[in-house]
């Protein structure tokens, strides 16, 4: 299966397109001068593929879950610029946040041992300081 399928096409473009879970996303067979433009490919196995496709423009394409982003087999001349770049590290950012807050409850939870103990302490103080008095 595939979204676009250009076979000896010449002047064509795909532009501003969302592409989801295909074999291909867009699949040249023997086109030239072509344009790929602003589309977002997600879950493909070839998001782009050119087969013998020369002289074609492919910009600022992104996605992600794609297991190829983009294939040349005997293709030439071809512009690219701007394809798939590497996002922010989600993750990364969801790992540091979830450090940030285990830390912030573990401290939180110390502090408030830290309190308790200290109050029953004082009671404990006030109780004997009481009993002395009487």
């Amino acid at each position: 299966k595939t979204s676009f399928l250009l076979s000896n096409s010449f002047y064509c473009s795909i532009i501003e397109n969302y592409l989801f879970i295909n074999q291909d996303g867009v699949r040249l067979n023997y086109s030239n001068y072509n344009n790929i433009i602003d589309n977002n490919f997600e879950s493909h196995e070839n998001a782009i593929y050119l087969h013998h496709s020369n002289s074609n423009i492919i910009v600022n394409n992104y996605g992600s879950d794609n297991l190829y982003e983009i294939t040349e087999n005997n293709s030439e001349d071809n512009y690219f610029e701007n394809n798939f770049p590497q996002q922010a590290n989600f993750t990364l950012i969801v790992d540091a946040t979830v450090i940030i807050v285990i830390s912030i409850s573990f401290f939180s939870i110390i502090y408030i041992i830290i309190n308790v103990y200290r109050y029953k302490h004082l009671s404990k103080s006030s109780c004997l300081k009481i009993n002395f008095d009487i």
